[in-house]
């Protein structure tokens, strides 16, 4: 059992606060509690299985290593409800299009601009190729393809093969002005083709060999990696997040980047920082898991626009 602080609250004053991660995590060290472990993870904003890792919406830290965490989150990223959480989300925008047609959101303006950005530096080709790593059923391109009208847009999704199959079932497209949305779960043959422009958000973070994958990116004339959470420590750490029940049923492993090693890494793939900035609207805190406490915050994630020491640029077909 760990060593526990005698001036911290107590679960009933972590629970009555709303402060569940803390509270859960006195009650598996067998803390004095009004409630089972059992009771907590039935109420309604739970309903989960209390043998899984953590039932409280959050994130956590550290774990050991990457296989330990795969152990831990189960199927992770093939878990089903992830499907039906990036359809719903599709409906949504579909649905709103009308309502925001004027008007781009926070994180969706900030990416447009690095896009409108690579066009003029590509030299404004009548034919963009991108491929979206981790981009689930289109969120980016139907959100950001109405607004578009540089040139016309070859999207590729890069995702797991349960998202590509409902992908290439419901979702693949082929506009009047060109433009095209398309799903494949083989990053690595699509990037063979050539590519414009890697679109990368809330996506590397998930990927255990994370700077494998950035090299084969490299092969990209321009990398935008945006929604990246980074922090002031020494290496990178491995986490788990717990969703909150009703966006999806998953936990998912993932990294916090050291804000020493990130950029130097980038860089020792002859990649060059053209632009960055911060993202506000994502910010967390991380429970120690040896103290249960919060040891780790950042008050934003940041997004970064690099170009490679490549050259390949699409061929317009005429």
């Amino acid at each position: 059992m760990n060593t526990l602080d005698p001036n911290r609250e107590s679960i009933k004053e972590l629970l009555s606060s709303g402060r569940y991660q803390e509270a859960e995590w006195l009650i598996r060290e067998g803390q004095p509690s009004p409630i089972t472990l059992d009771k907590l993870a039935s109420l309604p904003q739970f309903n989960s299985d209390p043998k899984n890792f953590f039932i409280s919406p959050g994130y956590y830290a550290p774990i050991s290593s990457w296989e330990i965490a795969q152990q831990l989150c189960g199927i992770g990223y093939n878990d089903i409800s992830i499907v039906d959480r990036y359809k719903r989300d599709i409906e949504e925008i579909n649905k709103n299009r009308h309502i925001k047609s004027t008007h781009l959101g926070a994180y969706a303006i900030r990416q447009f601009s690095a896009m409108q950005y690579v066009w003029c530096q590509l030299g404004q080709p009548s034919k963009m190729r991108v491929i979206d790593f981790g981009g689930g059923l289109g969120h980016h391109f139907f959100t950001l393809s109405p607004f578009w009208n540089l040139c016309s847009l070859d999207w590729i999704i890069c995702e797991t093969e349960l998202v590509v199959s409902a992908g290439k079932e419901h979702y693949e497209i082929n506009s009047l002005d060109g433009s095209s949305l398309r799903f494949s779960n083989d990053y690595l043959e699509t990037m063979s083709s050539g590519v414009d422009l890697v679109f990368a958000s809330c996506s590397i973070q998930y990927i255990k060999d994370y700077f494998s994958l950035l090299a084969s990116f490299s092969s990209a004339s321009w990398l935008l990696i945006d929604r990246v959470p980074i922090i002031d420590i020494e290496s990178d750490l491995i986490g788990i997040q717990v969703l909150p029940r009703g966006y999806t049923d998953a936990r998912y492993c993932g990294w916090v980047f050291s804000l020493r090693e990130w950029l130097p890494k980038i860089k020792s793939l002859g990649c060059e920082l053209v632009l960055d900035w911060l993202v506000p609207e994502d910010r967390w805190n991380i429970l120690d898991l040896r103290k249960g406490s919060f040891a780790w915050s950042s008050p934003h994630d940041r997004g970064y626009l690099f170009k490679t020491n490549k050259n390949i640029k699409t061929k317009t077909v005429f």
